[in-house]
């Protein structure tokens, strides 16, 4: 299931791996520039909740 919640945010459930990512654009500002970065948040459940956030 993929899921557009904005249109910088969007949600994919990974039946097989179980395991939840949210994608999303995030404004990082500098001394000198603002950008957007991609960033992605894995979310697996478990024996104990997990996450992991990786920049794209």
């Amino acid at each position: 299931m993929n899921v557009a919640l904005r249109p910088t945010v969007r949600c994919h459930f990974d039946e097989a791996e179980n395991i939840l990512r949210v994608i999303l654009k995030e404004q990082v500002t500098t001394d000198k520039e603002t950008k957007e970065d991609v960033i992605v948040y894995a979310i697996k459940v478990g024996n104990r909740l997990s996450w992991i956030s990786a920049v794209a």
